[in-house]
């Protein structure tokens, strides 16, 4: 059938089925049909509430804010569990040693290099902070770095003071 074969076909049937009488179909038909329609708009409400719940950020979007100087953070995600970002050190940037009394914090260096007090991590290493865990050291980065960090959403970083490193 081509295309204006189909327009042919939908004009005559919007001009003649207003014209026709209602047709009540057989009470199992009737079931079965619902039953056909109810699936179908599960199944697109499923799709439509599976899509709403993702979210994309591609690496050019999302705004980027300092932090310290040579610091930059951009948010990802943050809800009332969690949150995510992403930390871009330029080299020589570094975050002060801190502390992170309410959560775990995962860190993860895509590109460049960074250090935890002496401890080197490149890109792809994976570093763990568990919670009420002093860090050993400033987060910096001699060569630059980007960091994506998923931290608790109430885990506010509190700079280390007069605390004794444990």
């Amino acid at each position: 059938m081509t295309d204006s074969d189909n327009l042919l076909l939908r004009e005559a049937l919007a001009e003649a089925l207003p014209r026709l009488d209602p047709i009540e179909p057989a009470p199992e038909r009737k079931i079965a049909l619902r039953e056909r329609l109810l699936r179908q708009a599960h199944t697109e409400a499923a799709a439509s509430a599976t899509l709403s719940q993702s979210v994309t950020i591609h690496a050019e979007e999302g705004q980027w804010h300092v932090l310290a100087p040579g610091v930059q953070i951009k948010l990802l995600h943050a809800d009332d569990l969690v949150k995510s970002f992403l930390l871009k050190i330029a080299p020589g940037g570094e975050v002060p040693a801190h502390e992170h009394p309410a959560a775990d914090e995962e860190c993860l260096v895509l590109e460049g290099e960074a250090y935890v007090g002496d401890l080197r991590l490149s890109a792809g290493a994976y570093h763990l902070a568990r919670k009420g865990t002093l860090h050993a050291g400033n987060l910096r980065s001699v060569t630059g770095t980007t960091v994506l960090i998923h931290t608790g959403a109430a885990n506010p970083p509190r700079v280390a003071s007069s605390r004794p490193r444990a």
